[in-house]
């Protein structure tokens, strides 16, 4: 998970975002996937120690996490995810492009559920374009 954090901040970086700016960005379009990736692995490791409370309770909170992103991330009129949320406006940055892969790369929901295959074939049709 490191190095996905390391590589989207090099990648804002490059972009000309100073330190602070570029590391607020790769947090918030890296964080979620990330987030959901790790507890889904303590689940596994918990589980292979024997503490399946402890699993089951990373696994809740994995479960959240990926009904939050369905119901936060997901617009229904674009029929796609969006890049991130703003609560403060409370508006989807609906910017269709690669960073969008990462709901099928952290296994946010299945590679053929609706939503996702609905996300992808955009983000295709987009750099396509």
């Amino acid at each position: 998970y490191g190095i996905y954090f390391l590589f989207r901040y090099e990648e804002e970086r490059a972009r000309g975002l100073d330190v602070g700016a570029a590391l607020e960005r790769t947090a918030e379009r890296a964080g979620p996937g990330i987030l959901l990736g790790a507890l889904t692995a303590a689940a596994n490791f918990a589980r292979a120690f024997g503490e399946h409370e402890l699993a089951a309770k990373y696994l809740k909170a994995a479960g959240d996490l990926q009904q939050a992103a369905k119901d936060v991330l997901y617009s229904g009129a674009q029929q796609r995810f969006a890049r991130t949320f703003d609560p403060g406006t409370k508006t989807l940055d609906l910017t269709v492009d690669a960073s969008l892969e990462g709901v099928v790369a952290f296994e946010f929901l299945p590679v053929d559920h609706p939503m996702v295959t609905s996300t992808m074939e955009q983000v295709a049709q987009r750099l396509a374009a």
